[in-house]
């Protein structure tokens, strides 16, 4: 496959059947005298410890804010010593993914299978985990596990409040029923123990303390006995808010004068990490395998390099989607503090947490029609990686900005993203194409129609990848489509092709964006709404939620009356000026 450093050689190799096991390998080069021999592990073989599995979901977080990921000149990232403790003793994935939204990454990392198969799209509409898919904890119990398992902190997938029961098969469960609180302080807290449920309007004790107060209470309960404990933190989820002060690192809160959100909410990172150390220091670590995980971007409001201008949290976007992923412990055999660029995904959790257990994940799922998980424990074991690992981002049911993202270990450097609304035959989906490690935050996309060479090769492998798993983002509009929304992101202030800042100067609108006086798609005419909002702004100049934003323009357009088929088209904005200021997509 290649030479990704001097001293390293990367290749493929069909292994037919061949068991897991210790290979020897012999390398010869062109020209060169003498063969180069080494060994290569095959799998990461079967654990059968019975060691104990503490999964760590932080909620809206991604690598940008991330101490040990984000390395990008002059960006300020909060003090974390217990994550940068777990990555020090253990293993750090540097392409790990997860959902563009909260609920999909639970459900997916629940079921092990993609948001489509699942039907758990967004935290709205489509939020609810159906009670026929197969859980986590439900197989624990079929298979007649010895592990305790429990639940603590965000559920968020439904069901009412026997939710975490009925529909995720957690027998104790603690927490928050919802998205986030309104309050960290004062807050609806739901506890659902064999399923029966009890519900406190008013809990008095900040959450994330709280949260760590019940899984410290639950795993002083178990023993000598193996145990599962899903820890789904809702911080730093907003309100964005300042934290206790007696949860301060040593040395103290990051910026303690910078009350911004994005100085809160470092702050509260910097609280989570003091209280997971906490946490991790009631359990016998040497028999517990760790692992932590964000369960999407950064949010807007916060959100830093190498990400922004419209990419964070809910986007199919890298800043949407690209997390931090860490995982330690006895079965991580790896040596301490080693990363991998391998490309993983949350939904591989669902067979790594199996096997970590000692569960046959492909027996104990045998009766579901489809699990996309594919196990990690190789990796975490230092063998070779036998998957074909393609990552799968997806969200519908939300807004116009719904589809699916994929990369494929085969052109890592490569993206395809896929705008479409699987739950409508009327739409017309879209497609983008990125070069990731070029152009990190995505705002430059290739130019489908004249790809050559890797880049051609990389887009039909990843729109055949997508073919062959269905799920319906791609497909065309039945019977010819109708009007669809499109949105173009015009370029913020500092990016090399900046706008102007299109508001009025002067007039009773001073101050709000300013209409477009024209759109045109591939020539064609685009139409757009002329009224204004509450706030005084027009109603063409808002983002995909329909929030004001003088750096979107939303119109409508019907390519079929427009006669264009599907391709590339070029799209004009014109704003008022002298002479008229254009804007070209």
């Amino acid at each position: 496959m290649g030479r990704p450093a001097q001293d390293q050689i990367q290749i493929r190799v069909p292994i037919g059947d061949l068991p897991n096991g210790d290979y020897p390998v012999s390398v010869t080069f062109e020209g060169a005298s003498g063969v180069h021999t080494g060994t290569v592990t095959l799998g990461g073989g079967p654990v059968t410890t019975n060691n104990n599995v503490l999964l760590l979901i932080l909620d809206d977080w991604g690598i940008d804010m991330s101490p040990i990921d984000n390395t990008e000149p002059g960006v300020t990232l909060p003090n974390m010593p217990t994550l940068q403790s777990l990555a020090a003793s253990g293993l750090r994935f540097t392409n790990a993914y997860a959902q563009p939204i909260c609920s999909p990454t639970r459900a997916t990392i629940l079921t092990g299978r993609h948001p489509f198969r699942h039907g758990v799209g967004n935290p709205q509409a489509n939020s609810t985990l159906d009670a026929f898919e197969l859980a986590l904890p439900e197989i624990f119990t079929a298979q007649g596990s010895s592990y305790g398992m429990a639940s603590f902190g965000k559920w968020h997938l439904g069901g009412n409040t026997s939710g975490p029961f009925t529909r995720g098969g957690w027998p104790h469960f603690k927490g928050i029923r919802a998205g986030g609180v309104p309050d960290y302080n004062l807050w609806p807290k739901l506890e659902v123990i064999n399923g029966v449920a009890t519900e406190i309007a008013d809990h008095p004790v900040y959450t994330t303390t709280d949260q760590v107060n019940d899984a410290v209470s639950w795993l002083s309960t178990q023993g000598s006995n193996p145990w599962f404990c899903w820890m789904a933190f809702n911080a730093p989820h907003d309100p964005f808010h300042e934290p206790p002060a007696g949860l301060a690192p040593t040395g103290g809160y990051t910026n303690p004068g910078d009350t911004s959100n994005a100085g809160l909410y470092r702050r509260m990172l910097e609280a989570l990490d003091t209280e997971i150390g906490r946490l991790l220091a009631s359990v016998d670590l040497s028999k517990t395998n760790v692992i932590l995980i964000g369960d999407n971007g950064t949010p807007g409001q916060v959100v830093q390099a190498p990400f922004g201008n419209g990419n964070a949290k809910g986007d199919l976007y890298q800043g949407g989607v690209h997390v931090p992923l860490v995982a330690t412990g006895p079965d991580v055999t790896v040596p301490a503090g080693s990363t991998s660029d391998t490309l993983v995904h949350c939904v591989d959790l669902f067979s790594t947490i199996l096997e970590l257990a000692g569960i046959d994940s492909a027996a104990a799922t045998a009766s579901v029609d489809a699990i996309d998980s594919k196990s990690i424990l190789p990796i975490l074991q230092g063998g070779v990686d036998l998957e074909d690992r393609c990552v799968v981002v997806e969200k519908f049911g939300i807004n116009a900005f719904d589809g699916r993202a994929m990369i494929s270990d085969a052109y890592p450097d490569y993206k395809l993203v896929i705008f479409g609304d699987r739950l409508s035959d009327a739409d017309t989906p879209t497609f983008e194409f990125y070069n990731i490690t070029s152009d990190v935050n995505e705002q430059s996309p290739l130019n489908i129609a004249s790809l050559t060479g890797e880049a051609l090769a990389a887009y039909d492998h990843l729109i055949a990848k997508d073919a062959a798993l269905g799920g319906g983002y791609s497909d065309p509009a039945a019977g010819g489509g109708g009007s669809q929304t499109v949105y173009l992101q015009l370029p913020n202030p500092g990016t090399p092709d900046a706008v102007p800042p299109l508001i009025a100067a002067m007039g009773p609108n001073a101050g709000n964006a300013l209409h477009p006086t024209g759109v045109t798609i591939g020539g064609q005419p685009a139409t757009f709404d002329a009224t204004a909002l509450p706030d005084g702004n027009p109603a063409s100049r808002v983002d995909s939620s329909g929030n004001s934003d003088r750096y979107s323009v939303k119109v409508t357009f019907d390519p079929t009356a427009a006669g264009l088929t599907s391709g590339t088209y070029p799209m004009v904005v014109s704003f008022p000026g002298n002479p008229p200021r254009t804007t070209n997509a």
